[in-house]
C-alpha cells in the first residue's frame, strides 16, 4: 500500500476520510489508514474568560488516504472526494512513508501547544523555523529535490526546489520560455514533493 494526495471539498475534509474509511470496511478491504493533518488554537470566551481548543485542517482541502493500487477508483466515488493528485505519469502520485511519518511527528509534538506564542517558543529552542507553516513545509520538503506543480497554467511542471520562505510558502525555480525566475507556492495546494532520479525514469519509461 502507499499514501496519496486527496483533494477533498471545501470544508469537507473529516467527511472525505470518513467516506473513504467506511467504503473500505464495507469491501472488506484491511490496512486503508487515512490522514488528515489539523492544527489547534485557543479560543477565549470575551464575557466569562473561559479557554476552548478548536482544531481544524492544517492544508484546507487536502488530507491522505494510503489504499490499494485497486481501491483507486472506489476512492474517487466517495462523498466529498473532488480528486487524487496525480503524478507526471498520470498515476496516483506516491508520498513516501518518512514524510508522513514527520508530519504525524510534527503535529504530536504540538497538539498541546495550541498557544501561538508557546508553539513559537518551542519551535525555536529545537532550531525549527521561525514559523509553524515554514516548519510542516520543511517536513513535506525536506527530503526532495524537486516539486510538481498540481494546480493552475504550470500544473504537472517539474521544477527545481530552491528553499523554504519564513511563511511556510515552497520557493522553487521554474523556466518558462526560455527565462529561468524564482516563484513561491503553496505546499501541497500548489506543489507537491518529487524525486528528480524518479521523475527522469518515468519520463524515459514513456520515450520508451
Amino acid at each position: 500500500m502507499a499514501w496519496h494526495i486527496i483533494q477533498a471539498s471545501s470544508q469537507r475534509e473529516r467527511k472525505a476520510a470518513s467516506e473513504i474509511r467506511r467504503q473500505a470496511d464495507l469491501q472488506g478491504r484491511e490496512g486503508l489508514r487515512t490522514y488528515l493533518p489539523k492544527w489547534s488554537w485557543v479560543q477565549v470566551n470575551r464575557r466569562t474568560g473561559e479557554k476552548t481548543v478548536r482544531h481544524r485542517p492544517l492544508m484546507p482541502g487536502y488530507l491522505f488516504a494510503r489504499f490499494p493500487a485497486g481501491f483507486y477508483p472506489d476512492v474517487k466515488e466517495c462523498e466529498g472526494v473532488v480528486r487524487i493528485i496525480k503524478s507526471t505519469t498520470g498515476a496516483p502520485a506516491l508520498v513516501p512513508d518518512k514524510l508522513i511519518a514527520a508530519l504525524i511527528r510534527n503535529q504530536r509534538d504540538m497538539k498541546h501547544e495550541a498557544e501561538a506564542d508557546r508553539i513559537y517558543r518551542m519551535g525555536r529552542r529545537r532550531g525549527a523555523p521561525s514559523s509553524f507553516d515554514a516548519a510542516m513545509s520543511s517536513a513535506l520538503f525536506g527530503n526532495a529535490d524537486a516539486g510538481m506543480i498540481v494546480a493552475g497554467p504550470w500544473e504537472g511542471k517539474v521544477v527545481t526546489l530552491l528553499g523554504i520562505e519564513t511563511n511556510g510558502l515552497v520557493r522553487a525555480e521554474i523556466e518558462l520560455m526560455g527565462v529561468v525566475s524564482a516563484k513561491t507556492f503553496k505546499p501541497l495546494v500548489e506543489i507537491i514533493p518529487v524525486q528528480q532520479a524518479a521523475v527522469a525514469v518515468d519520463e524515459t519509461r514513456e520515450a520508451a
